[in-house]
């Protein structure tokens, strides 16, 4: 075994499970989100004997992952730059809004959620500050964090909203009252005074239903 592979070895056996650095951890603050809490269950670093580290280089910190670092610091011995890398072990925990009752699609989050400090999981992003008039985007469970993908913007109507519906078979056009039904996303739906059920591509303050 070279002296050089023996030295890397020795130095990531000595910093197996130790504190970061001055540097890493200044690193990975600020590779989190604003406000979140960063906290290191398991350092690791591989570098030469006599390596001080003085910058850790790192990508965004979005959840609670294991996160790799390269670092690069000075041998002040032998008075030359080294660098190695690392792996941190981390856990994210930042305040979040969070269902605090059930919230069906369609339905005003406003007076529905509550802040909490959670732990972030998954790849699902936590919404930002909730716009006034933000409404669900999908139906979303008492207790649940509330992801960017559940929330409408403010001005999207709601279930239960009247709303006219066109339906177009060829030239002719026909205008008719209804209300507006849960969809899926991107389309609308509406009741027709009759009962029956149709879907389309809402447009402003109308529903076009094209019949072929």
């Amino acid at each position: 075994m070279s002296a050089s592979i023996a030295q890397l070895l020795v130095g990531a056996a000595l910093a197996a499970g130790g504190v970061p650095p001055p540097a890493v951890q200044q690193a990975l603050r600020r590779a989190a989100p604003d406000g979140a809490e960063v906290q290191v269950a398991e350092y690791r670093e591989s570098l030469p004997r006599g390596c001080l580290v003085q910058v850790a280089e790192i990508g965004a910190v979005s959840r609670s992952s294991a996160v790799p670092l390269r670092l690069r610091g000075r041998d002040d011995q032998r008075r030359r730059p080294c660098s190695g890398w690392g792996m941190a072990q981390v856990t994210l925990i930042a305040t979040v809004a969070v269902a605090s009752r059930a919230i069906p699609e369609g339905h005003p989050l406003e007076g529905a959620v509550r802040l909490e400090r959670r732990e972030l999981r998954g790849s699902a992003r936590p919404a930002p500050e909730l716009a006034r008039g933000a409404m669900a985007a999908r139906a979303i469970a008492a207790g649940q964090v509330i992801d960017e993908a559940a929330v409408a913007p403010a001005g999207v109507r709601r279930p239960g909203e009247a709303i006219t519906v066109l339906v177009a078979q060829g030239p002719l056009r026909i205008e008719r009252p209804g209300r507006l039904l849960p969809c899926g996303r991107g389309r609308g739906c509406a009741l027709l005074p009759g009962g029956a059920r149709v879907e389309g591509t809402l447009e402003g303050n109308r529903l076009l239903v094209e019949v072929p």
